[in-house]
């Protein structure tokens, strides 16, 4: 395996942009001579990096490349080519610091997803798996790994002359992400009594959940604006003020066979304009195929700009499907680009929490089959809900630890913790999961940005 000029330059330019926030234009001039990186820099600042070769590239990417302890991070894996080994990790001199550690090319394989084309094994929704990862690999998955990497470089450059007064460290953020993959709970009275009677009585056998639901259903009657997924949207609204909360609203009409509701619909109507009197994002979701279908995306686009009245340029596709393939014609990049996507928030695993791109910070997508960085912003996602509840099955109590420790690790990296919490999950058997978990996290969060 062998890192392209512009590879390598992407990696750097990353590391960069989350430990010198705000410092542009650091590197000014960047050397590549056989396995050594040399960057000159600002400050008259010299940069000296050693990279794996590419025999130890290709073993890195089929995972069997020996990891070793991070100094600044020892949870976090590195990796020193074998020429290095028996030599310091780091060497500091005035102006000159001199890494041992090939920080660039684990970056570029968790940013570019590369790793994702080198198997063909999927999920049953055709989605590569966690298992076959390098943070599974690595036991790295609850760990940003690049932004770790990115930390011992600030700490390092700090050492060899940069002036501290020059670093402003980014506040990390909690980014509350919404997917409406269902925007009614009633659609008619037959389905409505099968709902509360079938399920919530004789199948969950939750007599307090069947007295909420006969009282959403009257709400119903009354007025189908009120169904409970939507007031469950307006509940999130209240909750999240003050928060970049992006809902993802399916674009699909009664016509399309496999609709979850119709965005044309008078209660679709009622849902987007609270969202959009409340100042948060409108997001397109992505229907099930159209992760590699760049004409439904732009359709589907196009249409929720016309119902939403405004530009939609960010998404999330549907069950998380992504295809970071090489092929100009089936990768899930140029059907984003070409219905004008800047900003994704797909890129996390649905079966497992964690970093899939090894950071928390945005980052430009790369284009493999142009090799260079494209013009659409991956926000990554941290943690989705049913991941907790469905996938993982996990406690109450084991729950909240997970959602801690991921949001403490975004928060130490200066990054975002972009997490998803459906609509649909905030009422009946998952209301104490709403009310345990996630009300607790927003009202943390918001408690921290007043400190």
């Amino acid at each position: 395996m062998t890192l392209t000029p512009n590879t390598v330059e992407y990696a750097i330019q990353h590391l960069l942009r989350v430990a010198l926030p705000g410092e542009d234009g650091f590197v000014k001039e960047m050397v590549m001579k056989d396995d050594q990186l040399q960057l000159h820099c600002a400050y008259d600042i010299l940069i000296d990096m050693e990279l794996l070769t590419d025999d130890e590239k290709g073993q890195l990417l089929a995972h069997q490349l020996k990891s070793c302890p991070l100094p600044s991070t020892p949870d976090a894996p590195a990796f020193r080519p074998a020429r290095c080994q028996g030599l310091p990790e780091l060497d500091v001199a005035e102006r000159h610091l001199h890494i041992r550690l090939d920080l660039v090319t684990p970056t570029f394989l968790f940013l570019s997803r590369i790793e994702e084309t080198q198997t063909d094994k999927r999920d049953t929704h055709g989605r590569f798996r966690y298992r076959d990862s390098l943070a599974y690999y690595y036991h790295c998955i609850d760990i940003p790994v690049v932004d770790e990497y990115a930390m011992f470089l600030r700490k390092a450059l700090i050492e060899t002359g940069f002036p501290q007064e020059q670093i402003h460290p980014r506040k990390g953020r909690l980014i509350p992400t919404h997917d409406i993959d269902h925007l009614q709970r009633f659609t008619g009275r037959w389905q409505a009594m099968k709902s509360i009677f079938g399920r919530d009585l004789l199948i969950n056998q939750r007599l307090r959940v069947v007295k909420e639901s006969l009282r959403e259903y009257r709400e119903w009657k009354q007025d189908s604006c009120r169904d409970p997924y939507i007031t469950a949207i307006q509940d999130l609204l209240e909750l999240e003020k003050g928060l970049p909360s992006v809902f993802f609203f399916m674009a699909q009409t009664k016509e399309d066979t496999d609709a979850a509701y119709d965005i044309t619909g008078k209660e679709a109507a009622e849902a987007l304009r609270m969202v959009r009197e409340a100042g948060k994002t409108i997001g397109l979701h992505g229907s099930y195929d159209s992760y590699n279908d760049g004409d439904r995306l732009i359709r589907e686009t196009s249409l929720l700009e016309e119902q939403a009245g405004q530009a939609i340029t960010c998404g999330r596709q549907h069950y998380l499907r992504f295809e970071a393939g090489t092929d100009l014609c089936l990768h899930s990049l140029k059907g984003w680009l070409d219905s004008h996507r800047t900003d994704d928030y797909t890129l996390g695993y649905a079966e497992y929490a964690g970093f899939r791109c090894g950071t928390c910070h945005p980052f430009p997508l790369y284009d493999l089959y142009n090799d260079c960085p494209s013009t659409c912003i991956e926000h990554p996602l941290i943690l989705m809900d049913g991941t907790l509840f469905d996938y993982l099955r996990l406690s109450r109590n084991d729950s909240k630890a997970v959602i801690q420790h991921l949001y403490q690790r975004c928060m130490a990296v200066e990054g975002d913790f972009v997490i998803l919490w459906h609509n649909h999950l905030l009422r009946r058997n998952y209301y104490p999961l709403y009310r345990d978990l996630y009300i607790p996290l927003i009202q943390q969060h918001l408690q921290n940005q007043t400190l």
